[in-house]
C-alpha cells in the first residue's frame, strides 16, 4: 500500500472518530440536564464559549478562562487550533463575534475544573464512552493534518 493511500485511509479513519466523539459528548450533555447550553456544531466538532461551558461544567466563568490559560500555558493545546470566532445574535437581537472553544479544549477544561458537573463528566469520560483508553481520556484529537 503507498504512503499516500495509508494517509488518506488513516484519515478517513480518523475524522469518523472525531464525528462518533462529539456525538457522545452530545449525548454527555444531553444527559446531564444541563439547560441552556447551546452548542455550534461546525468543522466537524463541538465549539462553546466559555460562558456556555461555565454552565455546563456548573462553575464561573472566570473559572473556565483561569483552566483555558492554563491549558494554553501549558501548551497542552494550541489556541489557533482550538478557537474560533462565531457570529451570535444576543437576546437584544444585536450580532456579535464571540470566541468559541472546540471540543479539544472544552474537554480539556472539564478534567480541571473541580465541580459536580465536571466530575459527572470525568466519570462519564472514563467509563460511559466507548472510546476511551486506558488511560481514562478520549481519543486522541490529532487527526494527520485533517482541520477537524
Amino acid at each position: 500500500m503507498s504512503k499516500g493511500k495509508s494517509s488518506k485511509g488513516r484519515e478517513k479513519r480518523d475524522i469518523s472518530l472525531v464525528r462518533s466523539s462529539a456525538a457522545e459528548y452530545l449525548t454527555f450533555v444531553a444527559a446531564s440536564g444541563s439547560g441552556g447550553v447551546e452548542a455550534v456544531y461546525a468543522d466537524e466538532s463541538i465549539w462553546l464559549t466559555q460562558k456556555m461551558m461555565g454552565v455546563l461544567y456548573d462553575v464561573e466563568t472566570h473559572t473556565i478562562n483561569y483552566h483555558l490559560k492554563k491549558v494554553f500555558s501549558d501548551s497542552e493545546l494550541q489556541e489557533d487550533s482550538v478557537i474560533r470566532n462565531f457570529r451570535i445574535t444576543a437576546a437584544d437581537g444585536k450580532s456579535y463575534n464571540t470566541l468559541h472553544y472546540k471540543l479539544p479544549a472544552i474537554i480539556a477544561v472539564g478534567y480541571k475544573v473541580n465541580s459536580e458537573r465536571a466530575v459527572q463528566f470525568r466519570k462519564w469520560a472514563t467509563t460511559g464512552s466507548p472510546h476511551s483508553d486506558r488511560g481514562g481520556r478520549l481519543p486522541s484529537w490529532d487527526c494527520g493534518g485533517v482541520d477537524a
